[in-house]
């Protein structure tokens, strides 16, 4: 007899370490893409992929009686180690694959690591999920008692997810590394596996080993030798990002990979692998402080987002403002960057006129905006170009709104982005159009001069920023400013930046060759635009990466609705050929497919709402997870409550009135999710606005506990099997959740929009609830009841 205890504790143990192990992979994914949340649906879908193919290669595996406990064994001992082979193949794809320092991964090849180091994890938790169920199911005679079976089964692991969650975003990620977490995880699983092995077999024959690797993982971790294995493949990963470069210190905080590097007496600072910021850069610094700083006729009082600390700052003291705020999100960022300034930016940071803020910028303004003193003269945006939806935030049209907000009559904005010192084609146009064509719909006067990059300034007042070199000149002189790095002839002839007639050039590009879309809160498109941008500038070996974007870019909404009634349409014409059996089976797989596709795409959603609203999600997705699986803790509580005081003969069309509600409340649920989001953007809700995102995720993790103990139920009606009934339910449930994580993520999120996305998920599930009610109405054959 096999012990039940012990194997609800040992599932427990492994949805722990796996909700630890798909975050790691996301957090390390995301560090190789360039912090790209590509890899949000990148990862997700290939995880939920692998499960379900994993449930799949049970059935044959699980034919003949006996080998769940062996199937069971093996993967809570196979994927620890194959986590391991995960991330040392994550640092040093880039490497494998041939990047050069700098360069994106192409397109195809984002796919290929994607799959390549998450589908060999996520497909032991497929295969360990049925033969649970099998081994604990097989042993009742009642359909219901079954279907709670597989739902105690599902509450042990979303049990464990949500604790691993909780221990991984407050724990793990800043006091433990990789290897140590996965070698000494493994140890926990390997150990209660070999108990489990030995209460069943009362053998030692087969326990021995698996004792063995668990003190083999114990002994890495103990003698410091995962730790040193963790270093090692830093390294590996450091030469792909900056090959050449010393790597001076590095840290994963819980906002980003930080790392600096040096080169002879020049250092960079690296964020998720990109190169955020080189110092010192005297020159490029002072030409960036001084020519923001003499758009406007006296800058008192000056606000600096995002960087500058590197060089911009003490340039920007030489014009003596009153006060000069600088805002950065990652404290740990700072640190590492001060450590290694020069005297001088030091000294400014030091500046009694200066003030940090360790804050993120939306964050700092959207408060600032209550201060009756905080009306800036001058804002320098300088964070990083919105190579991401995270970035992106930063350049919207709401955020713009809030920086006129806490700017003064006639305040004036400037910052950067990549332009081209040739012929504007389309791809520089669309994407400084994605950004430029919401910025003048907030500011009256918006400048762009000419060249790479280009400086964009937006003004309230048209008597504030100038595009005369000869009165920039003017203002730099009568304020007595004296850089040993720049002078005022720069303005006035030592670079074409301001030439009318080359500026013209611009505008006239960016008029004939507008974006589709333009970046905002709800469509952080510019990243898109930015991928694209670069992609082409790539030539021949990035030309179909290029065009694959530009086709995502043209993607309509009422494109994917068709496509969701089409297929939906192709399944209910295939299930009425196999009669009133096949008509409920398919109802009931749509039904739960539609669930997992809509219950992992709310989860982006509000994974890109918290993002916007607090700047970051990189230590927080363990948790995210972890309270979806609350979610699910509740909602199979609940149903297996429900399910217990059913009748053993309790026909089919129960079941399905239940699917009908549930498929209703989610439409629901999406419908008013941008509602909901959108009044979290008020000020007075920020401090809570966090706990209400995360409370919405554990509703949607709610409504899917509730779906899978009764879909067994409902499938067990037609099939005996606790383990078949487990594998097809788990399968489509995580196929659609695999689909909806990659469309939502990779398409559906930039492309049509949050709110776009959200009424995508409730046609589908609108569709659903008729198809269900087709199932029951429809004159099936009469069948035999259990």
């Amino acid at each position: 007899m096999v012990p039940r205890r012990c194997i609800y504790f040992l599932y427990f143990l492994l949805g722990a370490y796996a909700v630890c192990a798909q975050a790691t992979l996301l957090r390390e994914t995301q560090v190789v893409l360039f912090g790209s949340e590509l890899s949000w649906g990148l990862v997700f879908a290939f995880w939920l992929a692998g499960v379900a193919m994993g449930a799949q290669l049970t059935r044959p595996l699980l034919r003949s009686r006996g080998r769940e406990l062996r199937v069971f064994a093996a993967a809570n001992i196979t994927m620890p180690l194959l986590l391991v082979v995960a991330v040392l193949f994550l640092r040093g794809a880039r490497s494998l694959l041939g990047t050069d320092s700098g360069e994106h991964i192409g397109l195809g090849n984002m796919l290929l690591v994607s799959a390549a180091t998450t589908l060999p994890v996520s497909l032991w938790i497929g295969l360990a999920f049925p033969a649970a169920a099998a081994m604990l199911g097989e042993t009742s005679e009642r359909t219901a008692e079954k279907a709670r079976t597989v739902g105690f089964v599902y509450l042990a692991e979303a049990t464990g997810s949500l604790v691993g969650g909780v221990l991984f975003s407050f724990v793990f990620v800043t006091r433990l590394n990789v290897f140590t977490f996965a070698f000494g995880g493994g140890a926990v699983i390997a150990v209660a596996t070999a108990n489990l092995v030995y209460r069943h077999t009362r053998s030692m024959v087969f326990s021995i080993p698996v004792y063995l690797w668990a003190a083999a993982s114990a002994w890495l971790v103990l003698t410091g030798a995962a730790s040193r294995l963790d270093d090692t493949s830093v390294l590996i990963r450091w030469r792909s990002f900056a090959h050449g470069i010393e790597l001076m210190a590095w840290d994963d905080s819980k906002h980003q990979n930080i790392a600096v590097g040096r080169l002879a007496d020049q250092y960079s600072l690296y964020t998720n692998g990109t190169v955020a910021a080189t110092w010192p850069d005297h020159s490029a610094h002072a030409i960036e402080a001084h020519f923001a700083a003499c758009q406007h006729p006296r800058p008192d009082r000056m606000l600096v987002l995002g960087g500058g600390v590197e060089g911009i700052l003490k340039e920007l003291l030489r014009h003596d403002p009153e006060y000069l705020d600088y805002v950065t999100l990652d404290h740990k960022e700072h640190e590492l960057v001060t450590t290694h300034l020069g005297a001088s930016d030091r000294a400014a940071i030091e500046d009694v006129r200066t003030q940090v803020h360790l804050t993120d910028a939306r964050r700092f303004v959207k408060h600032a905006a209550q201060w009756v003193e905080s009306s800036y003269d001058l804002v320098i945006l300088a964070a990083p170009e919105p190579t991401s939806a995270l970035l992106a935030r930063l350049y919207t049209e709401e955020f713009f709104v809030e920086l006129s907000r806490i700017m003064s009559a006639n305040g004036t904005l400037v910052f950067s982005l990549t332009g081209s010192v040739g012929a504007w084609g389309p791809e520089v146009s669309e994407y400084v159009g994605s950004v430029v064509t919401p910025l003048e719909r907030v500011f009256p006067e918006v400048l762009l001069t000419f060249g790479d990059p280009v400086r964009i300034v937006a003004a309230k007042q048209t008597d504030s920023m100038t595009d005369s070199g000869a009165l920039l000149a003017e203002r730099y002189r009568t304020r007595n400013v004296n850089s040993p790095f720049f002078s005022p002839l720069w303005f006035e002839g030592g670079s074409d930046l301001l030439d009318a007639a080359k500026r013209t050039l611009v505008r006239e590009a960016i008029a004939t060759q507008p974006p589709r879309h333009y970046n905002s809160d709800m469509k952080p498109v510019a990243s898109l635009y930015q991928l694209k941008l670069w992609l082409a500038a790539g030539g021949s070996t990035h030309s179909r990466g290029a065009g694959i974007v530009s086709s995502v870019l043209e993607i309509r909404l009422w494109w994917v609705f068709a496509a969701i009634f089409t297929c939906m349409l192709i399944g209910m014409l295939g299930a009425l050929g196999r009669g009133g059996r096949g008509v409920r089976q398919a109802a009931l797989m749509w039904s739960v497919g539609t669930t997992g596709f809509a219950a992992m795409a709310i989860e982006i959603t509000l994974l890109y709402t918290l993002q916007i609203l607090y700047g970051y999600v990189y230590g927080l997705v363990g948790l995210a997870i972890g309270i979806f699986m609350f979610g699910l803790v509740l909602g199979a509580a609940l149903m297996n409550k429900y399910l217990g005081a059913q009748s053993p003969s309790q026909p089919p069309p129960q079941g399905f009135k239940i699917l009908f509600a549930l498929d209703i409340s989610l439409a629901m649920f999406a419908t008013t999710l941008p509602w909901v989001t959108g009044l979290l953007q008020a000020p007075a809700l920020h401090d809570v606005a966090q706990m209400i995102l995360f409370c919405l995720v554990g509703v949607t993790g709610v409504i899917g506990g509730l779906l899978f103990p009764l879909a067994a139920f409902v499938r067990l009606n037609d099939q005996a099997s606790a383990a078949g009934a487990a594998a097809a339910v788990d399968t489509a449930d995580h196929v659609g959740a695999a689909v909806g994580a990659l469309v939502t993520g990779v398409v559906l999120v930039p492309v049509v929009g949050l709110a776009g996305t959200c009424l995508v998920v409730a046609l589908m599930k609108v569709l659903s609830s008729l198809f269900v009610v087709g199932a029951v109405t429809v004159r099936l054959e009469t069948e035999p009841s259990q």
